[in-house]
């Protein structure tokens, strides 16, 4: 059983082949109420360019071109497999050049500095050790005033002390708002939602004006 818990938590770290593609469409609609809460508190411009850090197999794509119809979504992934899969399965948005899909992982995204307008990441912040890189990089590629959400859920007892033990890192909305401000982004706000079994947050913050 712990081989199991192993091998999948591997794959929600870094996807590959057909195991890594059957987690990520697990995790495809368990990670859209998360987006939801997330792009909530972004406050997008129909002509904005936001960008999904590690979006895995980018569930919300579609939604985030709906609210950009006059912008375009990026998505930026350090899996091979993510990226091929979300290519096939986007081509229409790919062929419109509403989305754009490029490699890259958090301490190297693929832009230009104050490229973008807004950035969103979804439960990927398990995997920062050391997580002033990533939010600092972000903070380059965003625009003055762009806006960050970094949604997450936060277990508890039996099941946050499982995946410890598989190497997540858990971090209270309190610690994640504290560093997004040591990463230079201002006025730091928490969403918060339930599911089912654990509940989920969003912490967004803006880089000064």
């Amino acid at each position: 059983m712990f081989l199991y818990d192993a091998l999948t938590a591997r794959h929600l770290r870094h996807p590959r082949g057909l195991l890594g593609r059957r987690v990520a469409r697990q995790m495809n609609d368990a990670n859209l109420p998360l987006y939801a809460l997330a792009l909530g508190q972004l406050a997008l411009d129909p002509a904005a360019h936001i960008l999904d850090i590690g979006f895995g197999g980018g569930p919300a794509f579609r939604i985030m071109a709906e609210r950009v119809p006059e912008g375009i979504v990026y998505g930026v992934d350090a899996s091979a497999t993510m990226l091929t899969a979300a290519e096939r399965a986007r081509a229409d948005l790919i062929a419109q050049r509403r989305l754009a899909i490029l490699p890259g992982d958090f301490a190297r995204l693929p832009f230009q500095a104050a490229r973008i307008d807004a950035a969103v990441t979804v439960n990927t912040i398990y995997f920062w050790t050391d997580p002033v890189v990533p939010l600092r990089e972000a903070a380059r590629v965003l625009k003055p005033g762009g806006r960050l959400a970094i949604a997450f859920r936060l277990p508890g007892g039996v099941q946050r002390a499982k995946f410890e033990r598989l190497g997540f890192i858990y971090r209270k909305t309190e610690e994640v708002a504290a560093l997004m401000v040591a990463a230079g982004f201002d006025r730091p706000a928490v969403s918060t939602g339930k599911g089912r079994t654990v509940p989920f947050f969003s912490v967004a913050a803006s880089l000064p004006a």
